[in-house]
């Protein structure tokens, strides 16, 4: 395993850990705190993956302990998108907090 993979699965372990005990906006702290240690050479759209896959992570957990969806239709029918769509807007939701975090931090901190 290299070691960006390592990284990688570690930032997504972070979002996840980060999520379940502090809400969604350790994802932004987690992506800001990964693109510093970058030293403004993070590629935005691998820390967004990144992200995504530890809310994916997550709401896996969640579906094994609850009714996730049950919880995805009722709020996919309020929301028109269906349960699927609701998963898909809230992976979305990682991927772009991650993304964009990287893409602001990388400009702050350009790569030297």
């Amino acid at each position: 395993m290299t070691a960006q993979v390592r990284g990688l699965l570690a930032i997504g372990a972070a979002s996840a850990l980060g999520s379940a005990q502090a809400g969604w906006w350790a994802v932004p702290a987690v992506a800001a705190v990964s693109a510093i240690a970058a030293r403004g050479t993070a590629r935005p759209w691998l820390i967004g993956a990144a992200t995504t896959l530890g809310w994916l992570l997550l709401l896996s957990w969640d579906a094994l302990r609850g009714p996730v969806g049950d919880v995805a239709r009722l709020v996919g029918a309020i929301v028109p998108v269906g349960a699927g769509g609701m998963v898909l807007l809230t992976l979305g939701f990682a991927f772009a907090l991650g993304w964009s975090v990287t893409r602001v931090v990388n400009g702050l901190w350009p790569a030297r």
